[in-house]
């Protein structure tokens, strides 16, 4: 639900913004329509005064704009296929989505020519008032009140536009007063990382051979630069993605629970490769999979530690025995790490829970830093 309510609010912003660019575009038209129908006034005066209806000369206007706005349109779902194919394998981030392999439906299709086609007879709308058979009589008499009257609808339409183009502006700017906020943001973390990711289960490998493959790659990365820390973790840190986890004291009952977020990391490696700092305790290195009738090693970050055993230091922490998750895991605190976002830049430290990597639970994935 959260992520489809972060969705929910970006793509509403789109929407506003796209949506001021459209009035802006339909007021630029029809001021652009008026202008027109002012050089051929003279013209459309004396079919009116001639006895033509008012929808016989006003429909002008309107059949232009909607021909204007429908090859608008045309032209705007050329530029998306034309924008997908070259951008179609651009990432934002490592590992981010991309719009490569995506079609444009036969239904978004209809509906940017229906738009296309109604803002097109919308801008038409201004021009096609101005067919009143009084106004045509004006004309011919060549009395200045006409003048006037276009003058004045111009000035409307001109303080509309500035005043959308002032909206965008000022959008524009929060926008990019946003990103520099983000990036002065103390995301807790130290020093620089790189950063790369292996499927080791994509090739149908069990869960014992996929940490082989993972090990192995983690002491040939170790090895080739020279540098102990190396490590894995799954899921990839500031992706957005969150798994939930939880922490239960042993003895609770089934609603004395403390909810948070579970990431499987190899221990100290990652930590020490992403800059993450242990406050108590020794933490673990993982390098096979846990033997059977031993508690499992985790690690908890301060604001877990505030959450599950409020009022205690984490060094007393270092040492219990805790039940993880929703099948209550008994595991032991080896460890308790400092705050940092993990999540987004944008989102507070909240708790996590850091666990041994499960090759099965995560399919073989991994991200090493």
């Amino acid at each position: 639900m959260c992520i489809r309510d972060r969705a929910r609010r970006t793509l509403g912003i789109l929407l506003a913004g796209s949506s001021l660019l459209l009035l802006l575009a339909v007021a630029n038209l029809a001021n652009l329509g008026l202008t027109r129908a002012s050089a051929r006034w003279q013209a459309s005066a004396v079919r009116r005064a001639l006895g033509a209806g008012a929808w016989r000369v006003g429909r002008e206007p309107l059949i232009e704009g909607g021909i204007v706005g429908t090859l608008g349109g045309v032209l705007r779902l050329r530029i998306a296929v034309t924008g997908g194919l070259v951008f179609g394998e651009a990432r934002l981030t490592t590992g981010g989505a991309s719009v490569y392999g995506r079609e444009i439906r036969s239904s978004v299709v209809l509906a940017v020519l229906l738009m296309s086609a109604l803002a097109g007879r919308l801008s038409g709308i201004i021009p096609a008032l101005t067919s009143r058979r009084d106004r045509a009589l004006a004309v011919i008499g060549d009395q200045r009140r006409t003048t006037r009257g276009s003058t004045r609808m111009r000035s409307v339409l001109v303080v509309g536009q500035v005043a959308l183009s002032g909206a965008l502006v000022i959008g524009a700017g929060l926008l990019g007063r946003t990103i520099l906020e983000l990036n002065s943001i103390d995301l807790g973390l130290s020093g620089d990382a790189y950063t790369f990711a292996v499927d080791a289960g994509l090739d149908g490998r069990d869960a014992f051979s996929a940490l082989e493959t993972l090990n192995a790659i983690q002491g040939r990365t170790r090895a080739a630069l020279g540098t102990d820390a190396v490590g894995l973790v799954y899921p990839n840190p500031l992706s957005g993605r969150r798994i939930t986890g939880a922490v239960r004291l042993p003895g609770a009952v089934d609603d004395e629970w403390f909810p948070g977020s579970s990431m499987w990391t190899n221990g100290n490696g990652f930590l020490s490769a992403f800059g993450l700092r242990l406050v108590a305790g020794e933490g673990f290195e993982q390098e096979l999979l846990t033997s059977e009738g031993v508690h499992p090693p985790v690690i908890l970050n301060e604001a877990m530690v505030a959450a599950a055993f409020p009022g205690r230091p984490p060094e007393e922490v270092v040492g219990q025995t805790v039940m993880i998750g929703f099948q209550r895991v008994e595991m032991v605190v080896a460890g308790v790490v400092s705050d940092a976002r993990l999540f987004s830049p944008s989102t507070d430290a909240g708790p996590v829970i850091f666990q041994p990597y499960d090759p099965e639970w995560a399919e073989g994935t991994a991200h090493f830093y």
